[in-house]
């Protein structure tokens, strides 16, 4: 499949309900990750789910080098998408509006080594760790180190 067309096959899904079930299959329990989750989508296409892979800005190997560059990517692949990104300020969400919250882990050095998402629409807070989660029982898990809160943003579809 070409790069465009898993773009599409993206876009499509984002913009349609998730289907909260399609992790019981093995293959998208498997590939999905945290960003596919927070975007929305479900679909098993593992080369895509990165920050900057969706709008060609980042290679999936690529190491990431600022808190900047990682929003300034994510704004890009939602533009991508079609999907409108902004940071929340506490409004009340309409029905095709929802939350991610971003974090980030940083080496040593104070390099980023990995992001996460967690997700929050009308089933409450989930998550796509290993495996999927319906609630996130302990969002401090995430305040403390090595894990640092980058922003909260509203997705509308």
């Amino acid at each position: 499949m070409q790069f465009i067309e898993k773009i599409n096959r993206i876009k499509k899904a984002v913009h349609s309900e998730m289907d909260f079930s399609d992790y019981n299959a093995t293959l998208c329990r498997n590939i999905c990750n945290c960003y596919s989750h927070a975007i929305g989508s479900t679909l098993p296409i593992e080369e895509i789910y990165r920050i900057g892979a969706i709008c060609s800005k980042k290679d999936i190997a690529e190491k990431y080098v600022s808190v900047d560059e990682i929003v300034s990517l994510l704004y890009e692949d939602l533009r991508t998408l079609n999907l409108g990104i902004e940071e929340y300020n506490g409004d009340e969400l309409k029905n095709n509006e929802y939350l991610i919250k971003l974090y980030i882990k940083r080496y040593r050095e104070w390099l980023i080594s990995d992001y996460h998402f967690i997700r929050c629409d009308n089933r409450g807070w989930t998550e796509k760790w290993r495996h999927y989660k319906e609630a996130v029982i302990d969002e401090d898990y995430y305040t403390f180190f090595p894990w640092e809160e980058v922003g909260i943003y509203k997705i509308t579809k």
